[in-house]
């Protein structure tokens, strides 16, 4: 019998998945953020809406709430993961300076 090692190691992927994750659970509560410090989460009507002036953080989480497709980069701001649906789209962008 082979053993095989876990990799304790936790992949960007996995970071991304579940920062997503915890967004939509923020979104749904409306009460309570599951998002750490360096995470900030702002929510748009349109894709034409999409700016991240305001963002402070170096992670942003974007939901769009008519879906579709989310823009690649916002100013400064390159996305990281997507996950596109036809009535809500989240996006994880950081920035790239």
């Amino acid at each position: 019998m082979k053993f095989l090692q876990r990799n304790q190691v936790n992949t960007l992927g996995v970071y991304y998945t579940n920062l997503i994750g915890r967004a939509i659970t923020t979104y749904n509560s409306r009460e309570t953020s599951y998002l750490q410090e360096s995470e900030e989460m702002f929510v748009f009507d349109k894709a034409t809406d999409i700016t991240l002036d305001k963002a402070s953080s170096k992670t942003i989480v974007a939901i769009l709430r008519s879906g579709g497709a989310m823009p690649f980069r916002v100013g400064e701001w390159v996305q990281k993961r997507v996950l596109v649906g036809s009535k809500y789209s989240v996006a994880v962008y950081e920035s790239y300076i």
